[in-house]
């Protein structure tokens, strides 16, 4: 009697497990669950190095902030007792001597404070502020305050080469702090004023002007705005500008 040959699929090893085949539907259900398990992770890994990338950039910007601040207050000196005002004193008399320079008013101001390159200055009666460039040991900011005025100076570090600031303005205001007038002016490199803007009203319009056009003659052309154009004015009288020292070849001030 013939024997007959039953031929048996060799079965996977889930199918070992199950006793069944895999069809193809249960296949492509495994190998998309594959895949979404591969993205999660793959989003679980970017958000991890994201969180330790943020967290260590937050840790470097506080050392640097934290740097920062340290070195702001190693850049800070406060004049606070009557010694470092007295060493101040020593100092500046020394340099003066040594530069040939007269002594006699150096303690009729006292520094307040040095910042970084700067000097906080206060008169001895409180009436003056004003902060001096540290290398040069020229003025760029003064407020002087009187009874009925305050008057606000500004001028620009000096650039090389150069005699004087390029750069100057006056800002008057009353006692109660109110702006009155303004006045600006612009240097050339010879140390002259060669062009000056007033705001005689208050009102914050620069409308008056004065160019020096004629080097030979001191007094300087004057204009007045006239919408948006500027109209010649003769006078005979000029000005200077209030509360201003005249300097070498300083514009006076037009009405």
């Amino acid at each position: 009697m013939s024997k007959e040959f039953v031929a048996k699929s060799i079965p996977l090893n889930s199918e070992e497990k199950t006793g069944r085949p895999i069809t193809e539907r249960e296949f492509a259900i495994t190998v998309k669950s594959s895949k979404i398990f591969l993205k999660i992770f793959i989003c679980l890994l970017i958000l991890c190095l994201v969180f330790i990338l943020g967290f260590s950039l937050s840790e470097l910007s506080y050392t640097a902030r934290h740097q920062q601040i340290e070195n702001f207050y190693q850049f800070v000196y406060v004049y606070d007792t009557e010694q470092k005002l007295e060493n101040y004193y020593k100092k500046k008399e020394r340099e003066y001597i040594d530069k040939n320079w007269g002594t006699d008013d150096i303690r009729n101001e006292r520094p307040l404070a040095r910042v970084g390159p700067f000097v906080v200055f206060a008169s001895n009666d409180n009436s003056e502020f004003f902060l001096e460039e540290l290398s040069s040991g020229r003025c760029l900011v003064s407020l002087t305050i009187r009874e009925q005025s305050k008057h606000l100076y500004y001028l620009s570090p000096l650039e090389k080469d150069w005699r004087e600031p390029r750069f100057g303005s006056h800002f008057l205001y009353s006692g109660d702090g109110v702006y009155e007038s303004g006045t600006f002016y612009i240097r050339g490199e010879d140390g002259i004023v060669e062009r000056t803007y007033h705001d005689k009203p208050g009102n914050g319009v620069f409308d008056r002007m004065a160019i020096r056009e004629d080097f030979e003659n001191f007094y300087p052309a004057r204009y007045r705005l006239n919408g948006l154009t500027w109209e010649r004015i003769e006078e005979d009288s000029p000005r200077l500008p209030p509360g201003m020292p005249l300097p070498s070849g300083q514009a006076p001030e037009p009405h």
